[in-house]
C-alpha cells in the first residue's frame, strides 16, 4: 500500500486545473486480486474567488494522512503559493513562487515542518524565462505525472534545483539546461551534482523529446551518460498515444541494468502505464495505473484508479450508503440508497469505460438489467442529490 501512496503522488495527472475544475478524485488501490481494491484517498475541491482553490484529502487507509491543501493565484493567474495544513489546522508545508520579470526568473521553494516549524527544504529556479504573464510561465500547476515532465521546461532556458543545508545554505543538486525548436522542448541536458547524490561517476542524463503531426508530445527518451565514456545509454523511454488529440494511453518503460552495472548493483527493468478516458465534454472520467515487472511480456498489474467526478457533491465515508444486490449476479442488479434519492447510475468496465448509463431515476431504488454485459467485475458510479458513491459488483 506504500508503494500505492508514491505513485500516486508521483503519476497523478489530476491537477489543480482553473479549466476543468474537478470536484472530487477518489483514488482507489488494487492488491493482487480485483477484489481486493479499497478506496485509499477521496480529494475534494472548493473553488473560491480569484481562482483560489482549496483541495481537501481525506484517508480511509492511512491514518494521520488527512489535509487540506490551499493555493492562491495572482492577478495574472499565476500560482503564487500554497499551504498544506493537517487535521490540526498545522501548516506542515508551504510553496512559494515568486516571479522576476526584470532577471527573467521564477523562484520555486517548498518549506516542511519537519522539528516544528516551518523550514526551506528545496528550490527549483526557472532562469530566462521569455513570457511571465503566460499562467504557464515556466512553471506548472498541475500535479506532473511522467507524461507531462516537458512542461516544467517551458520558456526558460536552465532550471536549477538546490536543497537546503542546516547551515542556512542552499547544496545544487541538478542543473537542466533544456533545448527549444518551433516552440517545443525538443532536448534537455541534467547535470547532476556528484556531491549531493554520493555517486562515484561523474555523469550527465539527456532527454530527447518527440511530437507527432498534432504537434503533441508523443515520446520522451532518457539516456545516462557517463563522462568517461560520453555513449548515451538509453534507460527509460515514454510513449504517449492520443485519440481526437486527447492523452488516452502513456508507457515508462524503465531498464537501469547497464547503470547498475557501473554501480555494482542490481535494478530489474519494470514499466509503469496510465490509460485515461474521457467524459463525453472531453473532461477526464477515469485515470488507471498499472506497473508490471516483466517488460517483454508486458503483463500489466492494475495498482491504482482515480475517477473523477465534475458535480456538486458532498463529501461521505460511510461504508453502508450504497448497497447492490445480488451480488455476485446474472441478469438483474438492485441499487438502493438510504436517505439520498438516485440521480443517474453509470456501469463502467475494468477499463474505465462506460457500458451504461440511466439518467433521471429521482428514487431510492433501481433494478438495472446487466444480462447484456459480459461476464466479469464492474464498477457502478452513483450520483445522489448530496453525494457520488462507487460500488461493485461481478456478472457471472
Amino acid at each position: 500500500m506504500k508503494r500505492l501512496l508514491f505513485l500516486s503522488i508521483m503519476l497523478g495527472i489530476f491537477a489543480v486545473n482553473a479549466q476543468n475544475q474537478p470536484l472530487s478524485i477518489r483514488t482507489y488501490g488494487y492488491g493482487p486480486t480485483d477484489l481486493d481494491s479499497a478506496l485509499l484517498l477521496q480529494t475534494d475541491f472548493t473553488y473560491g474567488g480569484n481562482g483560489n482553490i482549496t483541495q481537501e484529502v481525506k484517508s480511509n487507509y492511512w491514518d494521520g494522512l488527512n489535509t487540506v491543501v490551499q493555493y492562491h493565484y495572482d492577478q495574472n493567474n499565476r500560482m503564487e503559493f500554497l499551504v498544506e495544513l493537517d487535521e490540526n489546522e498545522d501548516t506542515v508545508r508551504k510553496e512559494i513562487w515568486l516571479y522576476d520579470a526584470v532577471n527573467k526568473k521564477i523562484e520555486h521553494t517548498v518549506y516542511r515542518n519537519l522539528s516544528g516549524e516551518l523550514s526551506p527544504s528545496e528550490r527549483t529556479t526557472f532562469i530566462g524565462v521569455n513570457d511571465m504573464n503566460e499562467p504557464e510561465g515556466g512553471v506548472t500547476i498541475e500535479v506532473l505525472n511522467f507524461v507531462n515532465m516537458g512542461i516544467k521546461f517551458r520558456n526558460c532556458t536552465m532550471v536549477t534545483t538546490e536543497v537546503s543545508q542546516e547551515q542556512g545554505e542552499w547544496m545544487t543538486l541538478l542543473t537542466t539546461t533544456p533545448t527549444y525548436g518551433n516552440g517545443r522542448i525538443t532536448s534537455a541536458t541534467v547535470l547532476p551534482a556528484i556531491e549531493g547524490f554520493e555517486i562515484p561517476i561523474d555523469f550527465t542524463i539527456r532527454m530527447a523529446f518527440s511530437y507527432n503531426v498534432q504537434n503533441k508530445l508523443s515520446r520522451i527518451e532518457l539516456s545516462f551518460v557517463p563522462s568517461a565514456l560520453p555513449i548515451p545509454i538509453p534507460f527509460a523511454t515514454i510513449e504517449n498515444s492520443y485519440e481526437s488529440n486527447l492523452l488516452v494511453d502513456s508507457i515508462m518503460n524503465v531498464d537501469l541494468s547497464l547503470i547498475a552495472t557501473l554501480l555494482g548493483i542490481q535494478i530489474p527493468p519494470f514499466a509503469y502505464r496510465q490509460n485515461i478516458t474521457y467524459n463525453s465534454d472531453k473532461t477526464i472520467a477515469c485515470i488507471s495505473s498499472l506497473y508490471s515487472e516483466n517488460t517483454d511480456l508486458n503483463v500489466w498489474t492494475l495498482i491504482q484508479r482515480d475517477w473523477y467526478d465534475y458535480q456538486l457533491s458532498v463529501p461521505s465515508y460511510a461504508k453502508n450508503e450504497l448497497k447492490l444486490f445480488p451480488n455476485p449476479t446474472q441478469n438483474v442488479v438492485q441499487i438502493t440508497t438510504e436517505n439520498d434519492l438516485i440521480s443517474t447510475v453509470s456501469i463502467y468496465d475494468l477499463a474505465g469505460k462506460e457500458v451504461l448509463n440511466l439518467l433521471n431515476i429521482n428514487d431510492f431504488k433501481v433494478d438495472i438489467a446487466i444480462q447484456d454485459l459480459s461476464l466479469g467485475t464492474y464498477i457502478v458510479k452513483v450520483k445522489t442529490e448530496n453525494n457520488v458513491l462507487f460500488q461493485r459488483f461481478v456478472k457471472q
